[in-house]
């Protein structure tokens, strides 16, 4: 009984010890402070030497001596620690200085206030005023994590701890530093000054952080499966009323590296929708942080495609006046060597404003123009790159600029150039594994003889499948390719006869240059539709002149003369492109087969790319456009899109004309999507224009095959009821 008195006894002193440590650090009073630390030594005083100090007495214990001392936990006035609470920019600047030991520059060398003050604005609105979503465009090494994450919502969770925030990045290896990071402020004692009703429970983790009142902050890599639930819902609270509820933040989503990765950059923005669709609220506000890449990242996606509100915070690294945002950060010397030595990735990522990529586009008999060094291989110039792990449709598009980058050779017997890759998509789904090698091999035969080499994956039934086809194809070089997070690894394993000279391979590590002959050979198992650059690809050439490392020089008479490198070039229209034009040609009333070609030719003027290829087929009207709907792409010609959409004038005119209606019928009758704001065929039987289209399609149908005794697949009976007589 004894024994138990005094372990209760000593529990009690020890709880004193730690109140009285408590109340010294919290302490902004000196006389005060002393007086407590006095306390709490006497107390541990009082306690037998022998007694073991545990965790919490020493931390606190720690805490206080380093206060005595002045070492890392400086004095805060109770003034400061209340303007701390109301005030982001000054808890940002004295947390910087008392946590990092860094001390924020807030002034321009006129003495005027920097970018700075303009971030700590904006984030003060977004907690106080709820204000709209928000994005900034500031150049590298300017602080916009460190001011739009870790403070940010060390901020918001001091002013509200019920606060859920999703926080999102390109790689988790950059997710795992930034949390940590902001682990260390929300454990640092300036913080437990400022703030000591928040919280942290749980384990430390890099993934996620829990409050005791659940707020929470989730860490995810945009590759990974990322759940916004409840993230940034308003919190209730009935003293105050509603309080900021936390927000979604997208930083830095892209990797520069993939700049001119259409498909990577296609990716994240994807990823972005995915995120907004499954939110039932639009209170959840977006901060979108990172500096321009492209054209195509996630800032031109919001910029054309995003319903939401965003406050635009865009700061070029070079102001109007010439000088530097910030001469310690990005002194203006160093900007201008980068706009000398890399004049994309200035006006891109330090200026916020990505230009247009410069290509051109020529036709195949120029190539004798072009003297391309390159050593031969004798009748033996094919690379097969053999790919046995594709999850879902991949294209040209995705083989040019992404994994497979494209190779090129010319033979010492001409000068037009030779293709020397080909690309197998065979889906590892659709393939017996028992058989796999010799489908590979069967596929292949035709180019047996001209195989060089053939490189496969090296990722599970890739192994299988090297072993075999070195035994089917004995006179062959087989080559295996491992993946790594590096798009240019599959090109490793080509090193040894690319150094020979056999292939000639440039690489696009930073940049996206490249060459490509026409009828490189595309082969798909899954699906017809392919991207839009590759239709561009099949019969035509790209050259990319931003930075040609291959030292070739491309004659300027090859360019064309009709200044595409000044106008904006578009590979690609899509369906509410395509919408614009037919309606403003439907609604002519002049319309008629003799003009029909004209009045689109007219208004294809301003898409040059568009009409430069149909002009180069000589304005055929069957000529097959590339039409892009969301994320997908297919070929149609002008009766076919003049049939699905409904355009009944346009297509009567180009019926009359002549135009091939060999797919029209079947095309329109087997769309199940047109566009979310034109109706459906088969939600809206009884459209008379539908109808109007129908009749047309099937009666043209049945003059063609009158001599053949051919009925059509439809009639107007399967739709309307009512047959044409």
């Amino acid at each position: 009984m004894e024994i138990e008195d005094e372990k209760s006894t000593k529990n009690l002193i020890r709880e004193a010890i730690n109140e009285e440590l408590l109340k010294a650090i919290n302490s902004s009073d000196q006389e005060q402070y002393m007086q407590h630390l006095s306390t709490a030594l006497l107390y541990r005083i009082s306690l037998r030497l022998s007694d073991e100090i545990n965790a919490k007495e020493l931390n606190n214990l720690i805490c206080a001596y380093n206060k005595l001392k002045g070492q890392k936990v400086g004095m805060v006035a109770q003034k400061d620690i209340n303007l701390c609470r109301k005030n982001f920019g000054f808890f940002t600047f004295l947390g910087m200085l008392q946590v990092f030991h860094i001390k924020l520059n807030l002034k321009r060398a006129d003495g005027s206030r920097n970018y700075l003050w303009l971030l700590f604005s904006s984030i003060n609105r977004l907690v106080f005023e709820r204000a709209h979503s928000q994005w900034w465009n500031i150049p590298p090494r300017c602080a916009k994590t460190t001011l739009g994450f870790i403070f940010h919502v060390a901020f918001a969770l001091g002013n509200n701890p019920r606060a859920k925030f999703i926080y999102i990045t390109h790689q988790r290896d950059l997710v795992r530093e930034k949390m940590n990071e902001l682990h260390i402020v929300l454990e640092s004692p300036f913080y437990r000054q400022v703030f000591p009703n928040v919280k942290i429970v749980g384990r430390r983790s890099t993934r996620v952080i829990r409050t005791k009142e659940g707020g929470f902050v989730n860490g995810f890599s945009i590759s990974e499966h990322v759940t916004g639930t409840g993230a940034g819902d308003n919190s209730i609270d009935f003293g105050e009323g509603c309080k900021y509820g936390g927000c979604i933040i997208l930083d830095n989503l892209h990797d520069d590296s993939s700049a001119f990765s259409r498909a990577s950059l296609l990716s994240s923005c994807q990823k972005f929708e995915c995120i907004t669709s499954r939110r039932n609220t639009a209170d959840t506000p977006f901060l979108v942080i990172g500096h321009r890449i492209s054209i195509h990242d996630i800032f031109g996606y919001l910029e054309k495609k995003s319903e939401r509100q965003f406050e635009k915070i865009i700061i070029p690294a070079v102001l109007e006046d010439g000088t530097s945002i910030d001469e310690d950060r990005l002194p203006i010397q160093e900007l201008k060597i980068k706009e000398k030595a890399e004049p994309y990735v200035y006006q891109s990522q330090y200026m916020q404003d990505p230009p247009e990529p410069k290509w051109r586009i020529f036709n195949e008999k120029y190539f004798k123009k072009i003297d391309f060094a390159y050593k031969t291989i004798g009748d033996k110039n094919l690379v097969a790159f053999i790919d046995l792990n594709s999850g879902s449709t991949k294209t040209l598009d995705r083989t040019a600029v992404g994994v497979f980058q494209p190779f090129f050779m010319k033979s010492d017997f001409a000068y037009e150039p030779k293709r020397c890759g080909v690309w197998v998509d065979l889906l590892a789904a659709k393939l017996d594994p028992a058989t796999v090698e010799h489908d590979i091999h069967e596929f292949l035969r035709k180019y047996e003889h001209r195989l060089h080499a053939i490189v496969v994956e090296e990722h599970g039934i890739g192994f299988k499948v090297i072993a075999d086809l070195r035994t089917l194809l004995p006179n062959t070089l087989i080559l295996g390719s491992r993946r790594t997070r590096s798009k240019m690894e599959v090109f490793q394993s080509c090193s040894q006869f690319v150094e020979q000279g056999h292939i000639f391979l440039e690489k696009a590590e930073q940049n996206f240059h490249y060459l490509i002959f026409d009828e490189f050979e595309k082969i798909h198992t899954e699906t017809e539709f392919t991207d839009d650059i590759a239709d561009v690809l099949s019969e035509f050439i790209i050259w990319w002149c931003e930075r040609n490392r291959l030292g070739i020089a491309c004659p300027e008479e090859m360019y064309n003369s009709c200044g595409v490198e000044e106008r904006r070039l578009r590979e690609i229209m899509n369906t509410n492109d395509w919408e614009k034009i037919f309606d403003a040609i439907e609604s002519d009333n002049s319309l008629s087969e003799h003009n029909v070609i004209d009045k689109i030719k007219e208004k294809l003027q301003d898409t040059s790319i568009v009409y430069k290829l149909w002009e180069m087929d000589n304005f055929n009207i069957n000529y097959k456009f590339t039409m892009q709907h969301m994320y997908s792409s297919s070929k149609k010609s002008l009766l076919d899109m003049s049939a699905v959409h409904v355009y009944p004038k346009i297509l009567r005119a180009l019926l009359d004309k002549g135009a091939n209606n060999e797919n029209a019928l079947d095309s329109y009758m087997g769309t199940t999507y047109i566009n979310f704001d034109r109706p459906n065929t088969f939600y809206t039987p009884l459209s008379d224009s539908r109808k109007e289209v129908t009749e047309l399609l099937i009666t043209h149908e049945i003059k063609l095959k009158a001599s053949e005794a051919k009925k059509p697949k439809f009639s107007t009976r399967d739709i309307f009821g009512d047959r044409i007589k």
